[in-house]
């Protein structure tokens, strides 16, 4: 963990060049692994998905604990998730894509066997609170590669957020690594981090969220969303798989 403190006051005032876009679904039920298979349906219909760099989707989610920081295990290749029907399919996508993204009402996606049916969607503004976290970062592994102790190895995964969010003109203030996870791919499993980052005033907030951090954005991975709070990270760090 890398933690600096700071007494400002964060000023909230959204955004309208980059959105989400909120679908109702119905579906009872999704395997716990889907960021691939869904990534794959929506860019079949939307292939702009894994082109844009701002263009994004968050993976499905049933009901958390520790406000979204820790999710039923999804390590098992069998394991699903049951959803509620407060359950949404969220995408980020430039305010210009809107209409094009609209074009999925309606869809029904087939995950590994499991039907999402596509409803009416909803535009949501970013909100640039201090504190976001994203749920899967792809790190660099040629910067981790050597690393073999757990500690060094957050450690290390932190020193090149920090310089990925340096990229975005964002200094780090504090960061907190989350959950490990492997998703799956055909070409193996994908390791990643959820990682949590405090302390941004309101423009490097939106920054964040515009730009993301790291590939495939098609999966869930790099998109950063808004945080309440601080003390369920400090409980779902402690979760390393």
């Amino acid at each position: 963990m890398f933690w600096e403190d700071d007494e400002g006051q964060h000023e909230k005032t959204g955004a309208d060049d980059v959105v989400d876009l909120v679908f109702r679904i119905s579906c009872p039920t999704i395997p716990a692994d889907h960021a691939y298979a869904l990534g794959e349906a929506l860019t079949c219909l939307l292939p702009w998905l894994g082109d844009d760099p701002q263009a994004g989707v968050q993976t499905i989610h049933g009901a958390p604990t520790g406000n979204g920081w820790i999710r039923p295990d999804d390590e098992a290749a069998d394991a699903v998730l049951h959803l509620s029907r407060r359950a949404r399919l969220q995408l980020r996508v430039p305010a210009r894509r809107v209409d094009a993204a609209r074009a999925l009402e309606g869809r029904i996606l087939d995950i590994h066997g499991h039907a999402i049916e596509l409803g009416a969607s909803t535009i949501k503004g970013l909100d640039p609170l201090p504190t976001l976290f994203a749920r899967y970062v792809v790190g660099d592994e040629a910067a981790l590669e050597d690393v073999e102790d757990v500690e060094d190895d957050e450690m290390a995964f932190l020193a090149w957020m920090k310089s990925q969010l340096a990229t975005l003109d964002i200094r780090a203030r504090k960061l907190m690594c989350g959950r490990s996870h492997t998703l799956q791919t055909p070409d193996g499993g994908l390791f990643v981090r959820s990682v949590m980052v405090a302390d941004l005033d309101k423009d490097a907030s939106l920054r964040l969220q515009r730009h993301g951090i790291g590939p495939l954005r098609h999966m869930g991975c790099g998109l950063f969303i808004p945080h309440k709070g601080i003390v369920s990270m400090s409980e779902g760090s402690d979760k390393e798989s």
